[in-house]
């Protein structure tokens, strides 16, 4: 018998009769690390921030004013300009009462230490954007959030280009990336890594993602259609598993350099794209003569780099548009102000 579906997702719980989600968001409880369910690297190597210069990192401090504690919840961002990231909605928390806790974005870092704030590009989200809001057809897990001053481009730090609404990238490699688990764990117990790592997964097209969670799960007809066409979703991954990200990725950058030698490797991997292959390697360590650009952010998945169950990523050719409608918007009113 097929099981439920258990989903990784950052910082609530959802329990229905057919899915249990629980946030991929690692805490940090009064100077304390408790990790909940959450997307990380399984499978990857370390990498550079200068591998990943689009690579943010979110800390929101929530408050409580029951026991005058703090819990910070971290994740994964992408840089797309200047002055706009992207992340999982899931990751943003907002008090009852409305208005927002306050965001930071740390740029250019690959490890994440103590002296953070002191050793790294600090900046504070002063906006926040809900697709679903403008368009409800744009409804799923991606947030677009404005930042109080414009950041530096370095070696360290860039934006990684939108794709287009009809650009494919099916069967292509995928880079995902972040600071989360190397491997999945009790969420009551686990120890984060704080550590930049990559893993290198292919994208599946649509239909085989669906048909993959159709069969791994009782009820899983609806399932694909409730959480992967709903939600805007695409999946990366490999056949047997053993490469995705994990606890504490989510909001992260799912990316695709696109040049020729690429796209001719893809055409040749096409059949057996889903197996990994003894001579499978990071691919960061390539050189990318194209560009990078950024097909998806880390969203969701089932545990992590289980068989048969890709990770599932935000589908960014459906928001490309709506994202930069918005940061036009967003400057013209700038110049009108000044």
């Amino acid at each position: 018998m097929a099981p439920y579906l258990a989903i990784l997702f950052i910082g609530f719980s959802f329990v229905s009769s057919m899915l249990s989600s629980t946030m991929t968001t690692t805490m940090i409880i009064n100077n304390e690390i408790n990790s909940e369910s959450s997307k990380r690297i399984v499978g990857g190597e370390r990498a550079r921030i200068e591998q990943i210069p689009w690579q943010a990192l979110i800390q929101q401090r929530i408050s409580s004013f029951e026991n005058d504690s703090s819990t910070i919840i971290q994740c994964g961002a992408v840089i797309i300009d200047p002055l706009w990231i992207l992340s999982a909605g899931h990751c943003i928390h907002r008090p009852r009462q409305g208005g927002s806790y306050p965001i930071d974005v740390y740029f250019g870092v690959t490890e994440i230490t103590p002296d953070i704030r002191q050793s790294n590009v600090v900046r504070s989200v002063i906006r926040i954007f809900d697709p679903a809001k403008s368009d409800q057809r744009l409804s799923g897990d991606l947030i677009l959030l404005q930042l109080n001053q414009s950041i530096t481009i370095s070696s360290k730090i860039q934006p990684i280009r939108l794709p287009e609404m009809d650009d494919n990238f099916d069967y292509q490699i995928g880079v995902a990336s972040g600071y989360g688990a190397t491997f999945f764990q009790d969420p009551k117990t686990i120890k984060p890594i704080n550590i930049l790592h990559s893993v290198s997964v292919p994208i599946l097209p649509k239909s085989s993602c669906l048909e993959l969670y159709r069969k791994a799960f009782k009820d899983g007809a609806t399932i694909a259609e409730d959480l992967i066409q709903k939600n805007k979703l695409i999946c990366a991954g490999y056949r047997q598993g053993g490469s995705d990200a994990c606890i504490g990725d989510s909001g992260g950058p799912l990316a695709v350099c696109v040049d020729d030698f690429w796209s001719s490797w893809r055409r040749r991997r096409r059949s057996n794209s889903m197996t990994r292959s003894s001579s499978s390697s990071n691919y960061l360590d390539k050189q990318c003569n194209g560009q990078w650009k950024l097909a998806g952010i880390i969203s969701i998945g089932y545990r992590c780099a289980e068989p048969q169950l890709p990770g599932l990523y935000i589908d960014l050719t459906v928001y490309s548009k709506w994202i930069q409608s918005i940061i036009m918007n967003n400057r013209l009113i700038d110049l009108k102000i000044n």
